[in-house]
């Protein structure tokens, strides 16, 4: 009769370990990266936010110099510094989203 019990704790055993293999390794394979990817969204969003301030400020601080610095602006032409402005931010943010791309695709050859 013990020889059985111990035989049934064995399978029982076996079964409780399998049951923790498998629990920790869901928890591995699904929690672990989103921690991950929440510390990704949370710093990518923060940069992304400095980086848009930055920019209003550099293209605020570039309009006014092209206003009140250039002679050649007044007049009928002064809607010029407003194109000149936009054209600027325009690239730099192409320039930038074709970064970001490019970093993204590269990262996902490496996986």
């Amino acid at each position: 009769m013990m020889a059985d019990d111990k035989k049934n704790e064995g399978l029982f055993g076996d079964l409780n370990d399998a049951k923790d293999l498998i629990f920790n390794y869901v928890k591995q394979e699904t929690f672990e990266p989103l921690k991950q990817l929440k510390n990704h969204l949370i710093f990518g969003s923060l940069g992304a936010i400095c980086v848009s301030i930055g920019m209003v400020f550099l293209s605020l601080s570039f309009l006014r110099l092209l206003q009140e610095e250039t002679s050649i602006f007044h007049g009928n032409l002064n809607f010029i510094p407003y194109l000149i402005v936009l054209v600027i931010d325009t690239v730099v943010l192409a320039i930038l989203t074709a970064i970001s791309y490019k970093n993204i695709f590269k990262s996902k050859e490496n996986l």
